[in-house]
């Protein structure tokens, strides 16, 4: 069985980031706080409790970290939702058998300038039972409903070794 977790690393990040840009915006206020226009102070404020916010959900990931995806010789059970781009306690079940292909691929991801990120692309037989691009960690329009992505970059197994753990589970549970 393969649990794959988001990687702690990020929630640090997350947590760190959002604690400096509180602190800075609190220390500009506190500074200039006469000498700042008045849509510039409003904007300020409420900056902050979107970064404390922030500072509080970096922390409680790394408490404990929300859960990508589980696989077992029966299939992967799938807790990412790419509309809201979160992880639920509610996962959806995408068995072995109606896997064709698993591959590892470098995904070009929009944005300025372009990223790339590691991808588990999933080539199905047939169609999933349930909405495919809903919880596939990234989607290409030139994708069809047969073709699903698990993330192997953000979590605690990634890139090759995510697959080479996953590859005798599929083959397994795809006889």
């Amino acid at each position: 069985m393969v649990t794959v977790f988001v990687s702690r690393k990020f929630s640090w990040l997350i947590a760190a980031v959002c604690l400096v840009i509180t602190s800075i915006c609190v220390m500009t206020l506190m500074r200039t706080n006469l000498y700042l226009p008045p849509l510039v102070r409003v904007a300020l404020w409420l900056f902050i409790p979107v970064m404390i916010y922030g500072s509080i959900v970096g922390v409680r990931q790394l408490l404990k970290p929300p859960k990508m995806f589980c696989a077992d010789r029966k299939g992967v059970t799938i807790y990412h939702e790419s509309r809201r781009n979160r992880y639920t306690d509610k996962g959806v079940f995408l068995p072995w058998e109606i896997v064709g292909n698993l591959t590892l691929e470098k995904l070009r991801v929009g944005g300025d300038p372009p990223g790339r990120t590691w991808i588990i692309l999933c080539t199905l037989k047939v169609p999933a039972p349930f909405p495919v691009q809903a919880h596939s960690a990234a989607w290409s329009n030139s994708w069809n409903d047969l073709t699903i992505c698990l993330d192997a970059f953000t979590g605690t197994v990634s890139k090759q070794e995510l697959l080479d753990r996953l590859i005798p589970l599929w083959r397994a549970g795809s006889k």
